[in-house]
């Protein structure tokens, strides 16, 4: 079955925004607080990784993320979009903050594309906005290869005012990107292995050229 009609049933509608600044989006968590929890951690419990709680493991795998990102931004621009929802006018990231954290390492910040979803009721907000009906009107939109496309989702709470609280939209092309967390948690524990005592993450680290042994 098609996976967006699935998702959206009959109470919901799905809208596309091709260009959108990183400046108009909410984010849930900020690079800055991100390295501010792992650095804390770090003192507090130090460096082995896999002794860290589930949460934190997810926090510091990010950065390696965001780093990897950052990276191949040049030559590798982003195509999944950013899952929003709609609240007092402002555009609040449910999936995608890890994006927008690399994206905002950018001196000038590339557009992103952008993905809602909302009752029908509130559709007359979003009349500049693309209507996606099905898995291939999003796949077309977003440019992946028809033929290795897929789309995967967790349907949000019923309280919600949206569809979906998780949208993965991929192909083969980004079949190479960092899903799995105990390879993100090797890469970063080797990482850090290496550095002296007093290491912290921050910022400029963010930006710079690291090697990342897969």
């Amino acid at each position: 079955m098609d996976q967006i009609a699935k998702m959206l049933g009959e109470r919901y509608a799905m809208f596309y925004h091709a260009g959108m600044s990183v400046q108009e989006l909410c984010p849930m968590q900020t690079l800055s607080n991100s390295i501010k929890i792992v650095n804390t951690h770090m003192k507090l419990h130090g460096r082995n990784l896999f002794s860290w709680e589930p949460g934190l493991q997810d926090e510091i795998s990010r950065l390696v993320n965001v780093n990897w990102i950052y990276q191949k931004l040049p030559r590798e621009p982003i195509k999944k979009p950013i899952l929003v929802y709609q609240q007092d006018r402002k555009y609040h990231v449910i999936c995608g903050d890890t994006r927008l954290m690399a994206l905002n390492l950018c001196s000038d910040p590339p557009q992103v594309s952008v993905v809602i979803t909302t009752p029908h009721e509130s559709a007359g907000d979003f009349l500049d906005w693309i209507p996606i009906t099905s898995d291939a009107e999003l796949i077309g939109h977003v440019d992946l290869d028809t033929g290795s496309a897929a789309i995967y989702y967790t349907p949000a709470d019923a309280d919600k005012n949206y569809a979906v609280s998780w949208l993965e939209v991929g192909d083969n092309s980004t079949a190479t990107h960092l899903h799995d967390i105990n390879q993100k948690l090797n890469m970063m524990q080797q990482y850090l292995d290496q550095q002296a005592d007093n290491f912290e993450f921050s910022i400029s680290w963010a930006k710079q050229p690291i090697e990342w042994a897969r």
